[in-house]
């Protein structure tokens, strides 16, 4: 029995190893022989590894499979209903992600991220009074568990104005202070790249184009196309000067301190 504990743990630390190395077949595969042998004392955790390593290899596919058997034999487990959601979020699974965040939001995971995915998903659908209904909630959770001010949140406050901008009139105080926000979206035209994301320095900046684009990319549920901007070749905000970025919001007639947010974060 000695030797085939040994020979059990040496797999295990050969796949965890393989792991670490950027090796995720090897890795899988090894955790599955350790599965085989019915010795793994928390069979869950070994699929939720294999659902990272799959992650890593772009088997989305895959890795849902692995967190769906990592909930089933451990309903509660938030990480994976966490990343489940986030995958099924990126490859446009947008009604099973809202399922997620749910799921998440009830288990009483309440981070500012998962408001502001469910947010973007509600945007994405074309829920947007749907986005309205959770924003006050959301402000509340956060204010009562401590959890930071989502109200600086800049991503929750952009998901917030683009629902703003498609409802027109909303009577909450919170409202107000987005119309900036909302009247950015609302003008921003297409000449120019903006951040990827609003709430940290991004590496990448995009902008709408049309679908005849070299490189262009439609958007699920939703008549757009954008691309992914190429520094060198293509207009981009972050590449301005401050007096640039001051007549751009003055030829636009754009809130000029939420442009030069966009621009710089």
């Amino acid at each position: 029995m000695a030797s085939i504990k040994r020979s059990v743990t040496q797999i295990y630390q050969d796949a965890n190893s393989a792991y670490n190395e950027g090796r995720w077949q090897n890795a899988i595969d090894g955790w599955y022989q350790v599965l085989a042998t019915g010795k793994a004392k928390q069979p869950e955790a070994f699929h939720f590894n294999c659902a990272s390593a799959y992650t890593n290899m772009q088997k989305f596919d895959k890795a849902i499979e692995e967190y769906n058997t990592c909930i089933k034999l451990s309903p509660g487990h938030q990480q994976a209903l966490l990343r489940r959601s986030a995958i099924l979020h990126k490859t446009h699974k947008f009604e099973e992600a809202l399922s997620g965040y749910n799921q998440l939001l009830e288990l009483g995971m309440h981070s500012q991220n998962i408001f502001v995915q469910k947010l973007n998903v509600l945007n994405i659908l074309d829920r947007f009074e749907n986005t309205m209904e959770i924003v006050e909630s959301a402000l509340k959770l956060a204010k009562d568990e401590g959890t930071g001010p989502i109200s600086e949140n800049l991503s929750f406050n952009a998901e917030v104005a683009f629902a703003l901008c498609k409802l027109k009139n909303v009577d909450t105080a919170y409202a107000e202070e987005l119309l900036p926000y909302a009247k950015f979206l609302e003008r921003m035209n297409n000449n120019a790249c903006v951040n990827l994301a609003m709430d940290a320095v991004a590496e990448v900046q995009w902008c709408y184009v049309s679908p005849t684009c070299e490189n262009s990319r439609p958007v699920d549920n939703m008549n757009i196309h954008t691309k992914n901007c190429t520094q060198g070749s293509d207009k981009r905000l972050r590449d301005m000067d401050p007096k640039e970025l001051l007549r751009l919001a003055e030829r636009h007639k754009l809130d000029a301190g939420v442009l030069a947010r966009r621009a710089i974060r």
